[in-house]
């Protein structure tokens, strides 16, 4: 299927189960590409869209698989180009490029969302490019420098592993006394530990960075 000069919302999908679209695309849109509310196993295997103004994907309270996707010419709008809520998307092998106007708004919106991204390209926390919610989201993401997540909300937003729902926060620096809107539990790791000295923390409940690994 083909959409193309559209004001609005091209694909608007709503309580749609075990569902899929193949080679579809979405061109010259000047709203929303793809919104998907409410929906639950749905893929899009080897769609596109071409220079929408807005809004590529707005999802919501779903879990969908982007397989291939392919964006040319983003162009930015009144909303964010990626909008995450309340839901887990799976994003395979697929290219969100950036503004084609050269401007660095936030690009991505995430709230309460889990995003798994394989050898995926789109504007990440690397260059604060999202716009953090309320609730806690998380990007476990697998590329060429291996396997990492970015966890965060509107609070703090963290480079590490998420494990069993703990956040590992991985950093060329001690936790200092500003550190300090983590969840209890959360731990704190140096990626390049001096000779002797702490390498390890833990966030406990008292609100103190306790050190749990140490070079002697």
């Amino acid at each position: 299927m083909y959409v193309r000069n559209v004001s609005d919302t091209a694909y608007d999908l709503k309580n749609i189960t075990y569902s899929s679209l193949t080679c579809c695309a979405a061109d010259f849109v000047n709203g929303t590409a793809y919104r998907l509310k409410d929906c639950t196993g749905v893929s899009l295997s080897g769609c596109g869209c071409e220079s929408v103004t807005g809004t590529q994907f707005d999802i919501q309270g779903s879990r969908v698989f982007l397989d291939s996707f392919r964006s040319v010419n983003p162009k930015r709008g009144e909303k964010e180009s990626l909008i995450i809520l309340s839901s887990a998307v799976d994003v395979n092998c697929s290219y969100l490029p950036d503004y084609s106007d050269g401007s660095s708004p936030k690009y991505t919106k995430l709230d309460g969302a889990i995003v798994n991204s394989n050898n995926s390209i789109f504007p990440d926390h690397s260059n604060d490019r999202i716009a953090w919610g309320v609730v806690q989201s998380i990007i476990n993401i697998s590329d060429e420098k291996g396997a990492y997540s970015v966890a965060g909300n509107s609070t703090y937003v963290v480079l590490g592993r998420v494990e069993g729902g703990v956040i590992t926060v991985l950093s060329q620096n001690p936790p200092t006394g500003d550190a300090n809107t983590y969840p209890a539990g959360t731990r704190w790791e140096l990626l390049y530990p001096s000779v002797t000295g702490p390498y390890k923390w833990i966030w406990l409940a008292d609100n103190t960075w306790h050190v749990t690994g140490s070079i002697l």
